[in-house]
């Protein structure tokens, strides 16, 4: 019960603080709790029901092994997707897409790239804008943009975006 009582306070730090590594420690004491239950259940039932039953402590030992293993297998799984720079799930590419055309002078986003990185985003697009646009004008519309990513995703979001001009004889 205190296991159970410790996981839950110290995942409740680690999504608050966004930190793989205090979540992975909140497993532990998870684990921890169901091995030792696990454990109880199969040297106790053996005990009280007789040595007819003495195969349920290595049961309980295997289960122990599987959940242990598909505990360790969902704390890996992330840092490998982080590793091959797995894109960002679907709906949060089609989020970012809406934060950029939500911007009337942008036309045609394309070739976005995402993925993260540590426990922020990095984003990268191609977007076009009216060719007689100024620097100016087109670095304070895509700042207005880079603001809007960091009010959704935080500060620690990334946006790279390359303007291309709609006259294509500016190019």
């Amino acid at each position: 019960a205190v296991k159970e009582y410790l996981y839950r306070i110290t995942r409740r730090v680690g999504e608050r603080h966004h930190s793989p590594a205090v979540i992975a420690n909140a497993w532990e004491h998870r684990s921890d709790a169901f091995s030792s239950l696990a454990t109880a259940i199969g040297i106790g039932g053996a005990i009280a029901l007789g040595n007819r039953w003495i195969v349920l402590e290595p049961i309980a030992a295997i289960i122990v092994s599987l959940m242990i293993a598909k505990v360790a297998y969902d704390l890996v799984k992330p840092g490998i997707e982080e590793l091959v720079e797995k894109s960002l799930p679907r709906e949060t590419e089609e989020e970012i897409l809406a934060l950029i055309t939500a911007e009337p002078a942008i036309s045609d986003p394309h070739n976005l790239r995402t993925r993260r990185v540590g426990i922020g985003i990095v984003a990268q697009v191609h977007v076009r804008l009216d060719g007689s646009m100024s620097v100016a004008e087109s670095h304070a519309l895509t700042e207005r943009i880079e603001e809007r990513i960091h009010a959704r995703f935080g500060e620690l979001a990334h946006l790279i975006i390359h303007v291309e001009p709609t006259d294509k004889t500016l190019s």
